[in-house]
């Protein structure tokens, strides 16, 4: 089992952890500029996972802490 079959299942039922985690991804990858390959490095994931949540939708929220 790896990485992400082990913890995204489980942040699939917690919206909170998905959200901080679209929203690490957004921010890393869109304002810092940051390649999904880097972002993925840190926590172990695979790079399209880091891409597909990049490019989801923003959240509008998420301004304030930029």
């Amino acid at each position: 089992m790896t990485l992400e079959e082990s913890i995204f299942p489980s942040l699939a039922r917690k919206g909170g952890m998905v959200k901080s985690g679209k929203f690490f991804c957004q921010i890393s990858v869109k304002k810092m500029g940051y390649s999904g390959a880097d972002v993925a490095r840190f926590p172990g994931i695979k790079t399209s996972i880091v891409n597909r949540l990049a490019v989801s939708d923003e959240f509008p929220e998420g301004e304030r802490y930029i």
